[in-house]
């Protein structure tokens, strides 16, 4: 007995100091993954601050730049007389090759960029782009890669807004308004809205209740919606505005509340010999 004993207690002791192995190592793997996790948040935090930097920079750079669209130079030699002279005729205001820093042409068939030496410049060409109506010419801020992702989010969000009619829906400085609610793009890409309201004409229920058939029709409309783009899709019954880069809305339909006895399936047992 004395030998089993012995056994025991070197097993019992054995397995004491693997368990506090491996609590020792726990606790460096947790303070190892703690480290990380702060150098991770100071990482992005320093990122956030320098993309910022980065755009103020950008910003202040194009600050005094318009991108003309519509403009034909057919000589690029004079590619700032031309363009020049074309403001001049378009916009009746009196712009000289001195108020102008230099002139692009992007690409070859591209928009024209110009560069004006002041902002107040500038800004009296924007006044006057109401008289560009009529015309294929539209003239734009020079906008940052930022800005024009930003505008792609909200102009894709403004489409799924306006799918319902009875949403007010704009862009305004750079924000998606809807029904005087207003979202930045940041907020869109790392929310899921659910504020558009779907009409009720959407639906062939009007209980509170919804009927599983239905939402497992609407589902199937969904999906059919999502692979052909051009057929018109199926509300269901919340439309968030979403990242343009998520392509699908789940709901688990295990999730709803099915309380009404009438909405329950009806199920009865068929004997060997009954035929189905």
């Amino acid at each position: 007995m004395s030998d089993t004993n012995l056994i025991l207690s070197e097993i019992i002791n054995s397995k004491n100091e693997l368990i506090s192995k491996i609590e020792a190592s726990e606790t460096k793997l947790l303070l190892k993954i703690k480290e990380l996790n702060r150098k991770t948040h100071d990482i992005e935090t320093e990122n956030k601050i320098l993309k910022n930097k980065i755009e103020a920079l950008e910003k202040k750079q194009k600050s005094n730049n318009i991108v003309i669209f519509g403009i034909k130079n057919e000589n690029n030699d004079n590619i700032v007389e031309q363009t020049i002279s074309s403001l001049n005729k378009l916009l009746q205001v009196e712009i000289n090759k001195s108020d102008v820093n230099n002139v692009y042409q992007l690409g070859k068939k591209g928009p024209i960029l110009v560069e004006f030496l002041s902002y107040l410049k500038k800004r009296e060409i924007l006044l006057n782009t109401q008289k560009l109506k009529g015309t294929n010419v539209y003239i734009n801020h020079d906008q940052t890669l930022k800005e024009r992702s930003d505008g792609k989010i909200l102009r894709e969000n403004l489409n799924v807004a306006k799918a319902n009619p009875e949403n007010e829906c704009y862009i305004k400085n750079n924000k998606l308004i809807i029904n005087k609610k207003s979202y930045t793009a940041d907020q869109l890409i790392q929310e899921n809205i659910e504020e558009i309201e779907i009409p009720r004409s959407k639906f062939n229920s009007a209980t509170a209740t919804p009927n599983p058939g239905h939402i497992e029709k609407v589902l199937e409309e969904e999906n059919y919606s999502e692979k052909n783009p051009k057929s018109p899709g199926t509300s269901i019954l919340h439309t968030p505005i979403i990242n343009p880069k998520e392509k699908s809305v789940k709901i688990n339909i295990q999730n709803i509340n099915l309380s009404s006895d009438n909405n329950k399936p009806k199920t009865r047992s068929v004997g060997k010999n009954e035929k189905k």
